[in-house]
């Protein structure tokens, strides 16, 4: 399984860091800022989850690495929404989401995580604890970890299923918003059948891969969206990184 799940982190991984790295001089000039930082921290994250990685930098064997990469995480996914919220005619909810919502709903989600973590008490490096996968506790952990893309995904479906429906939208806007939605899609489906999949360790892997399967889709979704900004000036403070077909 580690080499099953080293293949899934990389394959997200690897490509939004190329995109950011060639994208840090864009940074230096204050462009698209939250799209370099989502890229970033996605790749930041799904790294440190590739099993040889995650053991060497566990300082103390005790997961706490495993919080900070939820955290980490959960970031880079609120930066997406509020791209793709901009992206996709929902002004409202980017405001929302790049406000006391979005941080209400990180906080709740990473409290409420760091409480389960420290009751888990597992002293022995495991990514995602895939070693205490037995124990109930650490299976609505990861529950409640999917969650929060879950969620996300749940928050923005009306408005990437109304670009899909969008006859004036161009083929590539509707594809983009179509990809992501099959990545959200497929991450409340691992979140839903997690808790009765874990009970038995193929199944346990399918919802794995469900799960990564679902991560590909969004991150590439949204790579290709951003790529199709071409040489177009944009100052992603000021405006989605999203919002050129």
């Amino acid at each position: 399984m580690d080499f099953t799940l080293t293949i899934i982190m990389a394959a997200v991984a690897i490509p939004a860091a190329l995109l950011a790295v060639t994208r840090l001089p864009q940074w230096s000039r204050r462009r698209n800022l939250r799209a370099i930082s989502a890229f970033l921290l996605l790749s930041a994250s799904f790294a440190l989850m590739i099993p040889g990685i995650y053991t060497a930098l566990d300082v103390g064997d005790n997961n706490a690495l495993d919080l900070v990469i939820k955290g980490v995480l959960f970031l880079s996914l609120n930066i997406v929404c509020v791209d793709l919220a901009d992206a996709n005619g929902a002004p409202r909810l980017a405001r929302r989401m790049n406000g006391g919502l979005g941080w209400a709903i990180f906080g709740s989600f990473m409290i409420a995580l760091a409480m389960m973590l420290a009751l888990i008490g597992a002293h022995a490096s495991s990514p995602a604890l895939e070693a205490y996968r037995s124990d109930p506790l650490v299976v609505w952990y990861n529950t409640l970890a999917n969650a929060y893309p879950a969620v996300i995904g749940v928050a923005l479906a009306p408005h990437l299923l109304a670009t899909i429906r969008d006859t004036g939208a161009s083929a590539k806007r509707r594809r983009n918003a179509t990809l992501v939605t099959v990545g959200f899609l497929m991450s409340v489906v691992g979140t839903v059948l997690l808790p009765v999949f874990a009970g038995s360790t193929s199944t346990y892997r399918l919802d794995q891969v469900i799960n990564g399967i679902a991560a590909i889709c969004v991150v590439v979704g949204f790579i290709l969206a951003y790529r199709e900004m071409g040489t177009q000036k944009y100052n992603s403070v000021r405006r989605s990184a999203l919002s050129v077909d």
